[in-house]
């Protein structure tokens, strides 16, 4: 794993993960891997991300109990104190679209207070980098694409006193003010890029039991990746930019398979994981590759259970299967979309109702659990398309479904069709809605149809997840919990859970004297703390948004 320097005061680079990610299960990744890759060349980085810190009572108090207009003053007061204190060259910011007004702030808060270089970079900053780079914006730098490399390149450029020109995936403004923007990077060979550095945030939450690693599965585990990528090109992802932009770059590019093995035993050795989930694009795309990683990983004597995320067509070989099965796996979740074959045929899915119904039939001979995601609100869908996709489910009988909105995101060939007119800069807060379970905007409604969403998912959720909590677990499943020192936690998941409902029963009704104790109390602590206990640590965990901002779902941009 790469070096921390956590007895270092100082840093080059600061890189802050959006405080509207609090509650996402899913460590910050892409900072992860800058940072691992920062530190390979020389570069030292701190990582400020935006979710509760276990054991933090001052965070916790302030998360739970402080008025949302005094979370934010006191939240970005965290993170510019961090900066401030540290004194990085260049700080590091990360967006999606739903973050854009809160960037923009937070770039102006921080380039006010220190006068710090700042870099965005992310999905929103590589589809619209002309957001960011325009006369009087607090953002100096855009990184294009992946940021392994650029980054590095413009750290060292600033250490070394010089600016960005000649770096390629960089955009900013000229001398003269007109904005010079480069082309989209993609990193040609991960082979060699070094482990997430996952010593600068405190996994303690990341591996934490929950059902939200493996879909409905209690699991201490964590998230990885053993590729970049994706070959096909499904109209509603906004993947297709990158790739459309990678030259002759390929399309899916692997990280070594012994270097996953490692990062996988570094992670049940320092943080007791006892599985994983897979959270490559289609991890069924290469069967040498699967087997070679199913092989070593039943090697290890780990005994880890797993889940991945996969497509129909590419799960045609039973023998595979059983491999996969024997080494740990439990559940393969497939973007089943719809089952009308002319909306898989309209947004570009590349796959087949009859390749659907064969990928979970070997699921289930292989004794293996299956997710099947849906997406309602497709172009031109029509109430016979829905009829379909309800037969189609009473076929394959999936262990859980989820149940979604179409969304035309920006970088979308879906959104390029059908939205008019596009989104401006100031729309972009539409996407903060629950777009993903009613129309928000007149602009979102795709289908041909005009029945209630709402209800209609809620049918489906109600009949196809009836089964999901009667679904066996392998005994390898039950051996691994047995045998975890996350067993007090799980126990105490298990046997709270109807607590946790009768408290959220409660908090419905009006408890403002209660509430208001708290608060008062909570702003004591708050203004006694003055954060000392955050200056030591290497990553400081805020857990609420500086400046409003709602969870992103796992796939949207």
């Amino acid at each position: 794993m790469a070096h921390t320097h956590l007895k270092e005061k100082y840093c080059d680079v600061i890189l802050i993960s959006p405080p509207a990610r609090r509650y996402s299960p899913y460590p910050p990744f892409g900072l992860l891997y800058l940072s691992s890759f920062l530190e390979e060349n020389g570069i030292s980085t701190r990582i400020i991300h935006s979710t509760m810190e276990l054991g933090n009572t001052t965070l916790y108090l302030a998360h739970r109990f402080i008025r949302r207009s005094e979370k934010n003053a006191f939240f970005c007061r965290v993170i510019i104190e961090e900066i401030l204190a540290r004194r990085p060259c260049l700080v590091g910011l990360s967006c999606y679209t739903v973050e854009y007004h809160w960037t923009i702030e937070m770039a102006r808060q921080i380039k006010e207070r220190t006068g710090v270089l700042i870099v965005v970079g992310g999905v929103h900053a590589t589809l619209k980098p002309e957001d960011f780079i325009f006369k009087g914006s607090p953002v100096d730098y855009v990184v294009l694409g992946e940021g392994e490399t650029p980054l590095a390149k413009l750290a060292h450029s600033i250490k070394d006193g010089h600016g960005p020109t000649g770096i390629e995936n960089i955009a900013y403004l000229s001398a003269d003010g007109s904005p010079v923007i480069g082309v989209c990077n993609v990193e040609r060979d991960i082979m060699s890029f070094p482990q997430p550095d996952y010593q600068k945030i405190d996994m303690r939450y990341f591996s934490k039991p929950s059902t939200r690693h493996i879909r409905n599965i209690l699991l201490s585990g964590v998230e990885i990746f053993t590729s970049r990528g994706c070959p096909y090109n499904c109209e509603f992802c906004a993947s297709n930019y990158l790739q459309q932009n990678s030259g002759n770059v390929p399309r899916v590019r692997y990280r070594d398979v012994n270097m996953v093995i490692e990062e996988l035993k570094y992670l049940a050795r320092e943080h007791g994981i006892d599985g994983f989930y897979i959270q490559d694009d289609c991890f069924l795309l290469s069967r040498e590759r699967v087997t070679e990683f199913c092989e070593k990983l039943v090697h290890t004597g780990l005994n880890l259970v797993w889940g991945a995320e996969t497509r129909v067509n590419l799960v045609n070989d039973q023998s595979l299967l059983q491999l996969m099965r024997k080494s740990g796996l439990l559940q393969l979740d497939f973007g089943v979309e719809s089952g009308s074959q002319a909306m898989l045929d309209g947004i570009g899915k590349g796959i087949t109702v009859e390749q659907i119904k064969r990928a979970f039939d070997l699921c289930k001979r292989s004794g293996i659990r299956t997710f099947a995601n849906i997406m309602l609100n497709l172009p031109h869908e029509r109430e016979k398309d829905i009829m379909l996709t309800e037969q189609l489910l009473d076929e394959i009988r999936p262990t859980m479904i989820s149940v979604m909105l179409t969304v035309p995101l920006l970088g979308t060939r879906i959104y390029e069709k059908y939205v008019t007119p596009k989104f401006t800069m100031s729309e972009y807060d539409i996407y903060n809605k629950n777009v993903f379970s009613e129309i928000s905007d007149k602009r979102f409604l795709l289908a041909d149809h005009d029945m209630d969403f709402k209800r209609l998912s809620k049918h489906f959720q109600v009949r196809y997840n009836k089964m999901a909590g009667k679904s066996r677990l392998s005994a390898l499943y039950w051996k691994k919990i047995g045998r975890s020192r996350h067993l007090l936690m799980y126990l105490l998941i298990i046997f709270l859970s109807p607590i946790d409902i009768v408290i959220g029963i409660f908090m419905r009704f009006d408890s403002s004297t209660l509430n208001n104790f708290f608060r008062r109390t909570a702003q004591r602590l708050l203004g006694a703390s003055e954060h000392s206990n955050n200056r030591n640590n290497s990553a400081i965990m805020v857990g609420e948004d500086c400046l409003g901002g709602e969870d992103n779902e796992k796939r949207t941009q």
